[in-house]
């Protein structure tokens, strides 16, 4: 699998630069009847062949409110309760994998995680009215911008 900035694979050693720069990460939780909760994952990568599904996570919290926003309009979350999460950098991968092991624990299918994608302040174009497709793609389209500025050398430290 890739690796960039912004892009996290759980269990890797090396600190990321939004571990660096900021002590916690904002992302959508869904709140689902049975009284479960799951986070937003979506797969970015642009092969169809390959799967890539991560969490979406912001740096900002004004950006992650605008994205549960947008999600309130989509039918496939009419029923369900949205919510901004918190969620501290040092910590995020390690919660990840353990509640996919308890998934698992608990006879669920689920996919080991692959990790984040963490987007930058205004870097993710939302509108509120898009739907979900056009969503994704601009999530695919940022996160693949992402891993080729990290492959020029660009390390996300321009504050």
């Amino acid at each position: 699998m890739q690796q960039g900035p912004g892009v996290a694979l759980p269990g890797t050693d090396k600190v990321k630069w939004w571990q660096q720069r900021y002590q916690a990460l904002f992302t959508p939780s869904i709140g689902y009847s049975d009284g479960s909760n799951g986070l937003l994952q979506l797969d970015t990568s642009m092969d169809p062949e390959v799967r890539d599904v991560r969490v979406v996570m912001f740096e900002d919290h004004h950006d992650c409110m605008h994205c549960i926003t947008i999600m309130r309009q989509w039918p496939e979350f009419e029923w369900h309760n949205l919510q901004l999460r918190t969620m501290p950098t040092r910590t995020i991968e390690a919660e990840l994998v353990q509640a996919w092991r308890t998934q698992v624990a608990e006879g669920a299918k689920a996919s080991r995680p692959a990790g984040v994608v963490v987007f930058r302040r205004g870097k993710l174009p939302m509108r509120v009215g898009m739907g979900m497709e056009e969503f994704t793609r601009v999530v695919i389209l940022q996160a693949s911008a992402q891993l080729s500025l990290s492959k020029v050398g660009y390390n996300f430290d321009d504050f």
